[in-house]
């Protein structure tokens, strides 16, 4: 049976399952962590148009007690019917089989968190920007490509609105046009660090403190783990510790691995961890915690709020280099130090009893990577 406005209501955990965010309070609750696109492009969508909406979905866990995991999802506009969105699901959920890619949605602009524009919108948004470029001053425009040309920000800024105008990058789109400047560095330095390029397995450390990230690999599968380079952490924020929950700001700390490489990314390419993974989740149960975040990345320009920003070059290196490898071959360790040679952080009030243990299976993870004796740039 076809849905009519009549039908329309909102999901509820209770009754259904499972629900959907809203986005316009998260972002109220943590404007420089929730992102949002603007109000206006949220109440001008029409059908084609792809948006992302904030599921939260019940589960059962192995021990037989629910917990509510939040994913972000894609979702297609079919139709719109005043201040209603009527949409269909556009991928299935990771933690689900009860909600399924083509299930039709009711939703709100306050409900949308990021957008893709179909080709009808994006003609009708470039006329309205081509009328308010045309009104502004010489010297905004002067200013404003000063900054796109000259910084990381401005750089990335203008790649990511280039990239949603032409309807986005696929995976291997980007790859190819990385490739002619990216690969040839990236195999001078594997070379001189006598690794094979494309190596069998990748590990990127990162370090809080000391705001650096160490590249490490292996040419062969049970061969020896050897130090590659080192580049600087341009951004993050927070203390030392782990991520408890949703706008802490707060870098996570542990063991990961890549759960997703992003070519269209905000801040230039992105690779994003799998945060949260098994040991995060469990303790936020055992702490009787929900709504820890997510999407947390390593990518471009220079500041960030929860993730690690390395600047462009970087980024679009890491990217590419990671691309080369299946996900469960790229480790990432993210530390409060180095704790092959340094204490661990001395615990505040308000951490986690369980912060000693984080910390030990850092320190044993970290002990299969020989601490270089002199660093060597990675760009």
């Amino acid at each position: 049976m076809r849905p009519t406005l009549t039908s329309a209501r909102l999901a509820a955990l209770e009754t259904d399952g499972w629900t959907i965010d809203d986005g316009e309070q998260a972002h109220a609750a943590h404007p420089e962590s929730y992102w949002i696109p603007p109000r206006a492009a949220r109440t001008a969508l029409g059908p084609g148009d792809l948006v992302k909406i904030r599921f939260y979905i019940r589960v059962q866990t192995q021990t037989g007690e629910t917990e509510d995991q939040g994913e972000r999802m894609w979702v297609e506009i079919q139709e719109r019917h005043g201040d209603w969105y009527l949409g269909t699901l556009d991928n299935d959920p990771c933690c689900t089989d009860a909600i399924q890619s083509g299930m039709p949605l009711w939703f709100q602009a306050r409900h949308v968190i990021d957008i893709d524009l179909g080709p009808l919108s994006q003609r009708r948004f470039r006329k309205m920007k081509a009328a308010r470029w045309a009104t502004a001053s010489l010297s905004l425009m002067a200013l404003c490509a000063l900054v796109v040309l000259c910084t990381d920000h401005g750089q990335a800024w203008f790649g990511y609105w280039q990239s949603k105008l032409r309807g986005g990058y696929r995976l291997e789109e980007r790859l190819g046009q990385l490739a002619p400047d990216v690969e040839p560095g990236l195999r001078q330095v594997f070379a001189a660090a006598d690794v094979a390029f494309p190596p069998a397995e990748l590990s990127l450390l990162a370090f809080k403190r000391t705001r650096t990230l160490e590249v490490y690999a292996r040419s062969e599968a049970a061969g020896p783990w050897r130090y590659v380079a080192t580049l600087p952490v341009l951004g993050l924020s927070g203390q030392p510790g782990p991520k408890l929950r949703e706008g802490d700001r707060q870098v996570p700390e542990g063991v990961y691995q890549v759960a997703f490489l992003n070519p269209n990314g905000r801040f230039d390419v992105s690779i994003r961890l799998d945060y949260p993974n098994r040991f995060d989740r469990e303790h936020a149960r055992q702490d009787g915690r929900t709504q820890l975040g997510g999407d947390i990345m390593i990518h471009g320009a220079s500041s960030s709020v929860g993730c690690l920003a390395v600047g462009n070059r970087a980024a679009e290196r890491l990217f590419y280099l990671a691309a080369q490898l299946p996900g469960d071959k790229v480790h990432i360790v993210v530390g409060p130090t180095d704790l092959r040679s340094a204490a661990p952080p001395v615990m505040q009030p308000g951490q986690p009893p369980w912060l000693p243990d984080l910390y030990e299976t850092i320190r044993t993870e970290l002990s299969h990577y020989p601490a270089p004796a002199n660093t060597r740039p990675f760009l």
